[in-house]
């Protein structure tokens, strides 16, 4: 899948909905899904900037209904916003010439109002990317950005290992799959599969969790799906560690 980094909070921005055309000085004539990369860089200037004006904070107004009075704060602000990963998914449907656009249409919202103008540089030789079918995802994926298009995995499966890292992270670590040689692991990404469907039984779900219950937490059927994945892949992955000591004979 194909991805574009930008800064912040203009990441975040489309994110949210509010930046529907992302202008560059560069054509393309690509058309099709686009990951939208937050890109590491901070400028706790810039951000202070930012904040004081009531185009930003309308667009923003997410962030800004939930900072209030400490939006003016540039670090509790960067504090809001993810850096150096992936935020969202959308869909290029035109690319236009910074001339083609005769007016923008104004959202308003409490914190203010804004138009695309007020998020991108729409000067002459420039062209603007059209956006449509945005999509922020559940939770930013950490990812190294690149220049330009850059290539990153089908979104889900990010998702999923990113999803690992985090149960790693937590201790679930190759050391601590190889105990479970019973088909625990396997056993307790069905239980996550079995709760994406809607009316599932969750008294015989948790009949199966094959661990502590306090340690199974459904959420949306995306994330069960996810976290599905990545005890799945735990799986594969334990699985080739033991046949590697069986040929090794330390098995």
């Amino acid at each position: 899948m194909k991805a574009i980094s930008l800064w912040q909070p203009w990441a975040t921005a489309i994110a949210l909905g509010s930046k529907t055309i992302e202008t560059r000085h560069w054509e393309t004539k690509y058309r099709g899904r686009l990951a939208i990369h937050a890109a590491k860089r901070c400028n706790l200037e810039e951000l202070e900037h930012i904040a004081a004006q009531p185009c930003w904070r309308g667009a923003l107004h997410p962030i800004t209904n939930k900072l209030r009075g400490l939006m003016a704060n540039p670090r509790t602000f960067r504090a809001e916003l993810p850096f150096g990963a992936l935020v969202a998914t959308c869909t290029i449907v035109d690319c236009r010439p910074s001339e083609s656009f005769p007016g923008f249409e104004r959202w308003a919202n409490p914190s203010g109002s804004w138009t695309n103008a007020d998020m991108g540089d729409f000067s002459p030789g420039r062209f603007g990317w059209m956006l449509e079918d945005i999509e922020a995802l559940p939770a930013p994926i950490p990812w190294r950005g690149g220049q330009g298009f850059f290539e990153v995995p089908d979104v889900t499966a990010a998702r999923i290992l990113a999803e690992r890292e985090r149960q790693v992270d937590l201790g679930w670590t190759p050391a601590h799959d190889d105990q479970h040689v019973n088909n625990e692991i396997e056993t307790a990404a069905h239980c996550y599969l079995t709760a994406c469907r809607d009316g599932y039984d969750e008294i015989a779900v948790m009949n199966h969790w094959p661990w502590e219950m306090d340690s199974f937490r459904p959420g949306s059927a995306s994330r069960n799906m996810v976290k599905a994945g990545a005890l799945l892949l735990a799986e594969q992955e334990r699985i080739e560690r033991s046949h590697l000591a069986y040929r090794a004979g330390v098995a």
